[in-house]
């Protein structure tokens, strides 16, 4: 009983704290007091070391990442072309919510006259992203002097799957329900229930000596025989530290379009973007 009690006054205190408040009869033998001392010093040295800062509960930190991107493509001669392309990506990620922002601008002009004026911006809002399986708010803003769209917003509710998720490897697969409204230049407006399939994905080859990103949409409506699809392709080479050499490939279909539009658009581009992974 009396050992019993000297594991009691474990939890209270150091080691020279616990033995100070042990009172051991003066009738036991020295051999006896120094054995019961070693014994209570083994015990709180374990128990001491029980307690050390592994096994605190470390919360998930809150993550910013951010990618940003200029490139260009220019040539002379039967036809004078200037493109420039601005695209970023945002993300902050915390340990139930992320959000990510992807706001991009194009400008081109072909024989000194304004053929490209592309404002765009996405933005979602990830819940239990950290999940293999999570859900998503999504909403669209974009305008298109090339496509003559004065203006164009959708919005809608959606799910994700979470495919690979590695260093090297990231590809995920999202559905969403889009509401959307089209405001074209010279056409009837637009106002349809849309299906919207995208396949992300993220990889590192070569030992992180090139990755390659990819972004396929398939947009059918439910309402009507009108849909679209679109793909951003791109290559990063390291340059220096969190600077990549960029080269971009973007294709886009819209079955519905303006008269005199076309239905398809190819855009090559090359340049330099700068980015935390």
């Amino acid at each position: 009983m009396r050992f019993l009690f000297l594991c009691f006054l474990l939890g209270l205190g150091s080691r020279q704290a616990l033995w100070a408040q042990i009172n051991l009869p003066d009738s036991l033998p020295a051999p006896l007091k120094q054995y019961i001392k070693q014994q209570v010093d083994s015990i709180v040295r374990h128990k001491v070391d029980s307690m050390t800062p592994r096994q605190a509960v470390i919360l998930p930190r809150r993550i910013f990442r951010y990618n940003v991107a200029l490139t260009g493509s220019f040539n002379e001669g039967n036809v004078n072309r200037k493109l420039l392309a601005f695209r970023s990506e945002f993300s902050w990620a915390g340990k139930v919510v992320e959000l990510d922002l992807h706001p991009r601008f194009s400008f081109g002009e072909q024989n000194n006259q304004t053929a490209e004026r592309e404002p765009y911006l996405d933005a979602l809002v990830n819940f239990f992203h950290q999940k293999k399986f999570y859900s998503f708010l999504a909403t669209n803003l974009e305008a298109s002097n090339l496509r003559g769209i004065t203006f164009r917003w959708l919005g809608g509710v959606g799910v994700g799957w979470h495919i690979v998720r590695t260093d090297k490897v990231k590809l995920s697969l999202t559905n969403l329900l889009l509401h959307e409204g089209t405001d074209f230049v010279m056409a009837d407006d637009i106002i349809l229930w849309r299906n919207s399939a995208r396949l992300k994905g993220q990889y590192s080859l070569f030992k992180n000596r090139l990755t390659f990103k990819h972004w396929v949409y398939f947009q059918p409506s439910f309402t009507n025989k009108n849909y679209r699809w679109n793909g951003i392709f791109a290559l990063e080479f390291p340059i220096y530290k969190n600077l990549q050499f960029r080269l971009n490939y973007e294709e886009a279909y819209e079955s519905v379009v303006p008269t005199g539009r076309r239905n398809d658009d190819r855009v090559l581009s090359l340049g330099l973007s700068v980015g935390r992974k």
